[in-house]
């Protein structure tokens, strides 16, 4: 009887692949275009708009310091309201500018009844109206302000006798002024010159004043 011969045969080894040289590989970084700078007239434009932005802001911070002129006067004017009025004066105006207007307004009167006619009713030199201009330009009746004390005490270091109107100095009365009634005067601005035509203006009183050089 035969033995059985082994199995000697065996199965080869597996050839091991070659490797995969796409998996090996790192990857290639992506090539990137560069950011290029703004062109010059963008970044002109920029600028400028900055530049502009600043200043508004600088320009809007120093006219709330300011403060806007009109914002002095009461919203509404009326009878008893206290305003600031600072007058512009010479000396000379104490005698030289007057208004006309029949009747009195509170016991208040111009100095004429009418252009030319001189009030026979004698009325008290602080209850005489006569016009004047403020700073801004407008136009306010008021009672007797050579009266008052600081407007009297410039009056007296710069009297007006003997020299022209523009020989003398100009100053401001920082006035404060109690509304009484608007109403219809003829004015005069200087001793001879014309009376003009009716206007209406608030007639007031002083309630202070102070002096101010121009």
């Amino acid at each position: 009887m035969r033995t059985p011969m082994p199995d000697t045969h065996t199965d080869p080894e597996p050839t091991p692949s070659p490797p995969d040289s796409s998996a090996q590989q790192p990857a290639e970084p992506s090539a990137t275009t560069p950011a290029e700078p703004p062109p010059p007239e963008d970044r002109e434009s920029s600028l400028q708009f900055w530049v502009v932005f600043a200043g508004l802001v600088v320009a809007l911070v120093l006219f709330n310091l300011r403060g806007d002129p009109a914002s002095s006067r009461p919203s509404v004017m009326q009878p008893g309201a206290v305003v600031d009025a600072p007058i512009t004066l010479i000396t000379a105006d104490r005698a030289d500018l007057a208004c006309a207007m029949e009747g009195d307004v509170g016991g208040y009167a111009c100095a004429f009844a009418a252009p030319g006619v001189v009030r026979t009713s004698q009325t008290a030199a602080d209850r005489v109206l006569a016009p004047y201009m403020t700073t801004q330009g407008q136009l306010f009746l008021v009672a007797g302000l050579f009266e008052q004390p600081a407007v009297e005490e410039r009056f007296r270091k710069e009297p007006p006798e003997g020299k022209k109107r523009e020989e003398l100095r100009r100053f401001t009365a920082q006035c404060k002024l109690r509304l009484l009634s608007e109403i219809e005067v003829r004015m005069r601005w200087a001793p001879q010159a014309p009376w003009g035509e009716p206007s209406r203006a608030w007639a007031s009183v002083p309630v202070s004043c102070r002096v101010s050089s121009l």
